[in-house]
């Protein structure tokens, strides 16, 4: 066998490591290179464009992702563990380390937040509800209040005018259930015309406590409370609440903001500008210097050198690859 058959040989045994060695050379160049000199501002802006308009305007993206979405569903539906077990460690004591920061916003920046038609809507039902319930209230203080009064009125009316008492005790009945009612309506209108004005001072009044910094420490322990209620709640009833916000209509809407970013003028101008900021930012560092500082350099390799191989063996599997070997060779 010729020398360029053993190499071709080799490259396509699965058992030997020269293939998998060339994967390894590749990967630690690709480490080994500047973040600049990677690739050009403008071939990566290109990429980013393509890749963006394929999968917003094509339905193939969209369908995938659907599928995704609906796999997710099915296998958190039958799924009775709480989200905790499934979230690792290294990722929930960071969140809960920066939900924990006592923070206190602005009061006109929380009340731009908080001063929303929903929001509104909720403190108006909340105000007319618990005016409505200490109404109801009063009105049973006495026998209903006017009503009791009315009866005194009848008990009254019946030692002072004789004969008269029975007609002058059912006037005086009369007379104050009638003004019970008005009251009754006057002060249902009033408390929704109350509602109505005092809904904005109370959300004023929300804000105004969310921004005091003697409250920041408690709104820190809420953030990390609502943290841990999630993940304590099981990933089938997470699943049943998502299904409400219908994810499969939110792809849609994505991809319709991508394209309409997409038609912007001068997008790809403004891309490739940025991405220029980008590489200049990094210098001449390298991502095998940016992997080490974080740790990651020895995972990074093996994992991207076992794909290279992989695509590789492919590659050199193929007739294409035969004959481009053959003729490297001069055969």
């Amino acid at each position: 066998m010729k020398p360029a058959d053993r190499a071709l040989a080799r490259l396509r045994d699965p058992q030997d490591p020269a293939l998998d060695r060339l994967a390894s050379q590749v990967a630690d160049q690709v480490v080994s290179v500047p973040f600049s000199e990677i690739a050009s501002a403008r071939w990566i802006a290109s990429q980013i464009t393509a890749g963006l308009e394929a999968g917003s305007r094509g339905p193939a993206f969209r369908d995938w992702v659907i599928r995704q979405i609906e796999a997710e569903r099915e296998r958190w539906a039958s799924d009775p563990q709480p989200l905790r077990d499934r979230v690792p460690k290294d990722v929930v004591d960071p969140l809960r380390d920066v939900l924990s920061r006592p923070w206190s916003p602005s009061e006109d920046l929380a009340f731009r937040v908080l001063d929303q038609a929903a929001i509104r809507t909720l403190v108006r039902d909340v105000l007319v509800e618990m005016l409505h319930r200490f109404r109801v209230r009063v009105g049973k203080v006495d026998g209903s209040l006017l009503g009791g009064l009315g009866k005194q009125a009848v008990e009254r009316g019946r030692g002072l005018f004789g004969g008269l008492r029975e007609n002058l005790g059912g006037v005086a009945e009369g007379l104050m259930g009638a003004v019970k009612e008005e009251v009754e309506f006057a002060l249902d209108g009033k408390v929704r015309d109350f509602a109505r004005q005092a809904t904005s001072d109370v959300v004023r009044l929300i804000a105004k406590d969310l921004a005091q910094p003697s409250r920041a420490a408690a709104f820190a322990e809420t953030r990390v409370g609502i943290l841990d209620v999630l993940l304590d709640t099981p990933r089938s009833e997470l699943a049943a609440e998502a299904d409400r916000l219908q994810p499969e209509q939110a792809v849609e809407s994505v991809a319709a903001a991508i394209r309409a970013v997409l038609a912007r003028p001068n997008f790809g101008e403004e891309l490739e500008r940025r991405v220029q900021v980008a590489l200049d930012g990094a210098g001449d560092g390298t991502l095998g210097a940016w992997l080490r500082e974080v740790g990651l350099d020895q995972a990074w390799t093996t994992t991207t050198a076992e794909l290279l191989s992989r695509h590789l063996r492919r590659v050199v599997a193929t007739e294409d690859f035969a004959a481009w070997w053959a003729d490297l060779h001069g055969k």
